[in-house]
């Protein structure tokens, strides 16, 4: 029949349907996380195994955003693994069972006062004694920052705690650290992810711009794709 449209017609009709985008409710930030379905399942599936996790990806990926909204019963979040770091989670175990926590320390009334002297080395086998393996999930937010300190506190705990780094990139010399880590690098949004995120930012505002899809357009060739880079744009 006349009606009846022709292969390429149908062909044309075919890809032009809108892409499916996954927007994924969060709680910090945006409020909300567009795209990165499989790697927010990846990330979970890797956290329930307990495998180390490493989140890549240069600036405005959004690997502050994956980690902050990681939610686990046990866990600790710093920006980078330092003597204050490992005193700070001491003295959180002390909060919740201070007693069976001086008992592995020494037999000291301030406890406190005692971590605080404790050198490194100690203070990791504190760590150790007083948790189960794998019992907590250690998030380094800044894992470019660690020092050479920091890669030996790393590599004194590596086989004890569960670890989820994001960093830009990794030093030279903690590469050995990370070998047996997941890696999983975050890259830039593709067209549909990064019109749906423009819109969502957009739309307290979206009336009063005069040219919609020029604005759209002139935000994705300014970010290609980088989520960080298009809510700057947008603001």
């Amino acid at each position: 029949s006349l009606d009846t449209p022709n292969f390429l017609e149908r062909i044309k009709r075919r890809f032009a349907k809108e892409r499916r985008v996954d927007i994924i409710p969060m709680d910090v930030g945006t409020g909300f996380h567009v795209g990165r379905k499989e790697e927010q399942i990846r990330v979970i599936d890797l956290i329930e195994k307990k495998v180390n996790v490493l989140i890549t990806g240069i600036a405005g990926t959004g690997k502050t955003h994956q980690l902050e909204n990681i939610h686990l019963e046990k866990m600790w979040r710093v920006d980078e693994i330092t003597k204050p770091a490992l005193i700070g989670m001491l003295l959180e175990l002390c909060e919740g069972d201070k007693e069976a926590v001086m008992q592995k320390i020494v037999d000291h009334s301030d406890v406190k006062k005692t971590i605080i002297k404790d050198s490194i080395p100690r203070l990791c086998e504190i760590l150790r004694k007083v948790t189960e393996q794998y019992e907590y999930t250690i998030l380094i937010d800044r894992g470019e920052a660690i020092t050479k300190r920091g890669g030996q506190i790393l590599e004194a705990l590596k086989n004890h705690f569960h670890f989820i780094i994001a960093a830009r990139e990794i030093k030279i010399q903690h590469k050995e650290f990370v070998s047996n880590f997941e890696k999983l690098e975050l890259k830039g949004l593709n067209r549909p992810e990064a019109t749906k995120l423009i819109n969502l930012s957009s739309a307290d505002f979206m009336t009063r711009i005069e040219d919609y899809e020029s604005y759209k357009t002139h935000i994705w060739n300014k970010s290609l794709g980088n989520p960080g880079k298009i809510l700057e744009l947008v603001e």
